[in-house]
């Protein structure tokens, strides 16, 4: 009902699960599962569905209103196509499950360290085990905020391109703007992790930019460690570890304290893969449904 998170395909081992009361299940109809999977997490569907959502706390979608949604639906012999690439894409999200506690109830220590990460975790320790990312890095700066009238949505003369959250999260830049003293601004080579969100949105710079005030910028000791550190933050370990780190309820963000903590294990730093930009699921499914 979280117009945030993507749905969830039912797989044979999900059968027998208990079901949170903040889930709707849907049984479609003539084999349309893939198809309305990909419509509502895609980046358009996800939109509609924080549109119609509602709540002053917590937004979520009515089931009323969720069942009124319009949805395209293409001859079916366009969808058996499209459908191959949705599954192939919905496959990929696919991750090893932990092994399941043996009760729901775990005694936490408040007495030591902070309440609200004993809290989280019933693990606080792994945020000790590896190397503080501040270790890592020589400085970590938070962008600015840049109002309305300060950028411009054409590149021009004495315009700097702003890098912001979205991004990070794929879309083309957007803005440009003049730099002024108190600008912050990001040179190749350095990290930029997003300071607001649930999402693990981290990229490394190619470019000298600008930094949004929903922005982090990592400047590394060590540069040959970007591509390892953009890897790492953004996979299944690192994505854990910011979740435990995140702070308020409404709009999730993180601390400047709480990211120099966050640790890397030193064997993450060897990575020497692609450093190619991780395609948000939302985003992936844009592309296959509507080119």
């Amino acid at each position: 009902m979280n117009p945030e998170l993507p749905l969830l395909i039912v797989r044979p081992d999900h059968v027998g699960s208990l079901v949170s009361s903040a889930f709707l299940a849907l049984r479609p109809r003539d084999g349309l599962g893939p198809w309305i999977w990909g419509v509502l997490t895609s980046r358009t569907g996800r939109a509609f569905r924080v549109h119609l959502a509602t709540g002053a706390i917590g937004r979520a979608t009515a089931k009323t209103v969720l069942l009124d949604l319009m949805i395209p639906i293409p001859p079916l012999a366009e969808v058996r196509v499209v459908e191959k690439r949705l599954l192939r894409i919905e496959t990929a999200t696919h991750r090893e499950e932990e092994e399941a506690s043996e009760t729901w109830w775990r005694t936490a220590d408040l007495t030591r360290g902070e309440w609200s990460i004993a809290l989280a975790t019933p693990n606080p320790d792994v945020l000790d085990v590896g190397i503080p990312l501040g270790d890592l890095c020589s400085e970590i700066t938070r962008g600015r905020h840049v109002s309305l009238e300060e950028y411009r949505d054409q590149p021009g003369p004495d315009l700097m391109p702003l890098t912001d959250i979205a991004v990070l999260g794929g879309k083309p830049v957007r803005r440009w703007v003049r730099v002024e003293p108190r600008t912050v601004i990001a040179q190749s080579a350095d990290v930029f992790v997003a300071a607001v969100g649930a999402r693990p949105h981290a990229m490394l710079a190619t470019e000298t930019t600008v930094v949004d005030r929903n922005v982090f910028v990592l400047r590394l000791r060590d540069q040959g460690h970007g591509p390892a550190i953009v890897y790492y933050l953004n996979g299944q370990t690192g994505y854990g570890l910011r979740q435990v780190l995140l702070t308020g309820d409404f709009i999730p963000g993180m601390r400047k304290d709480n990211l120099a903590r966050l640790p890397v294990p030193p064997e993450a730093l060897d990575f020497t893969g692609s450093t190619e930009q991780l395609v948000p699921l939302d985003l992936q499914l844009e592309r296959a449904l509507w080119g």
